[in-house]
C-alpha cells in the first residue's frame, strides 16, 4: 500500500512524531501542502476541511518487508504514547 496515515490533533502532531522517533519509529508527513494549495491553483479554490486534515495526519511506516510483528509493535507503541502521556506530553 502507498501510505498508512493516522489523524491527530494538529497541535500535538509534532510531539507524537518526536515520541515515536525516540522509539525508533520514523514517521512522515507526506503531503504537507494540500493539492489545491499548490501555486498553480491556490487562488481558485478553498477546501477548509482538507486544509485542516493536512495539518493533522502522520504517515506511519509501511513497506513490503514490514512484518506483522512490526505492525503490532508500532501500533502498541503508538497507543502507549497516546495513553501514557495524555496529559503530561501535550500540556506543555
Amino acid at each position: 500500500y502507498h501510505l498508512y496515515v493516522v489523524r491527530t490533533e494538529a497541535d500535538k502532531r509534532d510531539k507524537i512524531i518526536e515520541e515515536l522517533k525516540k522509539e525508533n519509529i520514523y514517521c512522515g508527513i507526506h503531503y504537507p501542502i494540500a493539492c489545491h494549495q499548490q501555486k498553480v491553483i491556490k487562488e481558485m479554490i478553498s477546501l477548509p476541511i482538507t486544509e485542516k486534515v493536512v495539518d493533522e495526519i502522520i504517515s506511519l511506516p509501511t513497506y513490503p518487508l514490514l512484518t506483522d510483528e512490526e505492525v503490532i509493535m508500532i501500533s502498541n507503541k503508538l497507543k502507549r504514547i497516546l495513553n501514557t502521556y495524555k496529559g503530561d506530553l501535550f500540556d506543555n
